[in-house]
């Protein structure tokens, strides 16, 4: 079975712990999450004083982390040693030999962040065949729902699938600041109860109105009026709303109506899997794809592409957000 992020804490909970446990990747809260409980929960807080130590890679060289994981626990059944920013270390090879006999008293937590290992590199092959290793893995934007939704499963609370689709696009995928809403929600909800899309708005202060899933559903709809109006409330706000998430929104959206284009005798559960979304989305994305010829699609892609560089600057001085949403407006909804 595959080492994740909750079998390692399951583990933890149970008191099972291995000598040497690597943790690598790109994405950085399942990495502090691990090394969080490791600090917190390992040892009690009688053992901490002499058997626990936190070492930080740009401060150390391998030396330091032999003499401290070879010592023998006082008073203690074990000592935790636990490594962060690993890979500001520069004489890592060092630890080969370590790897290859780790301490059986000790609990070596190595904390590499930012980026996975290069396995090719003899150093990390020897340290992934002797170690628990754990990749981090980002989190793509269109499964972030998906995570939402098994977390708050997790504490006995469930989520509506338009309200964790919300929180999925409004959040995007930095994990801290979502697992931060999280709970948010969890405190304010009991357990077997569900989370609204009512519940999003007053929690995490999405408007109900003006929102990138309202403006979605009125360029499907091609509903000028509440395209513009949304815009117009867009361009009012730019500071508490950013144009770059709502064109990734916006790209996502467009390339799920022509999936459901390309599509058009699939149905149900099967068209959710090809849109990677809920069944409660297809009908939006159905309709959608029949409101949008061909050339439309590809057109709107062609738009989405320009307005995502003038934005960046590229070939533009500097136009106001407003003014960019609603040229995109016009272009999407023309012919």
């Amino acid at each position: 079975m595959a080492v994740t992020h909750s079998s390692i804490l399951s583990d933890w909970k149970k008191g099972k712990f291995d000598p040497v446990y690597l943790f690598h990747g790109e994405e950085e809260y399942f990495i502090d999450d691990l090394v969080a409980f490791a600090e917190r929960h390992i040892l009690d807080e009688g053992e901490k004083a002499f058997n626990q130590i936190v070492l930080y890679g740009k401060e150390i060289g391998y030396q330091n982390i032999l003499d401290n994981a070879y010592q023998f626990p006082m008073m203690a059944s074990r000592r935790v040693v636990i490594v962060k920013e690993l890979q500001e270390m520069k004489d890592i090879n060092g630890l080969a030999v370590y790897f290859e006999k780790p301490a059986e008293q000790t609990v070596l937590v190595l904390a590499h962040k930012h980026k996975k290992l290069d396995k090719r590199k003899k150093i990390w092959k020897t340290a992934l065949s002797n170690s628990t290793a754990f990749e981090s893995k980002k989190v793509y934007d269109n499964k972030i729902p998906a995570f939402i939704t098994k977390q708050l499963s997790s504490k006995g609370i469930n989520i509506e699938p338009h309200a964790a689709d919300m929180m999925g696009t409004y959040l995007g995928n930095d994990l801290s600041k979502v697992m931060n809403e999280i709970n948010k929600l969890s405190i304010s909800k009991e357990q077997g109860s569900t989370v609204t899309k009512d519940d999003v708005h007053e929690q995490i202060g999405i408007s109900k109105e003006f929102n990138v899933f309202e403006f979605q559903n009125a360029l499907g709809k091609k509903d000028s009026l509440a395209c513009y109006r949304i815009a117009n409330y867009f361009g009012e706000n730019s500071k508490k709303v950013n144009i770059v998430p709502i064109l990734g929104s916006l790209i996502g959206f467009y390339q799920k109506i022509a999936i459901a284009k390309a599509n058009p005798n699939t149905r149900g559960g099967d068209l959710a899997s090809l849109l990677g979304v809920s069944p409660y989305f297809v009908q939006q994305y159905s309709s959608a794809a029949r409101n949008y010829s061909g050339n439309q699609l590809r057109n709107a892609f062609k738009i989405l592409k320009e307005t995502d560089l003038k934005s960046k600057g590229v070939g533009s001085v500097s136009t106001p957000q407003g003014e960019l949403l609603q040229e995109l407006v016009f272009g999407l909804l023309r012919n």
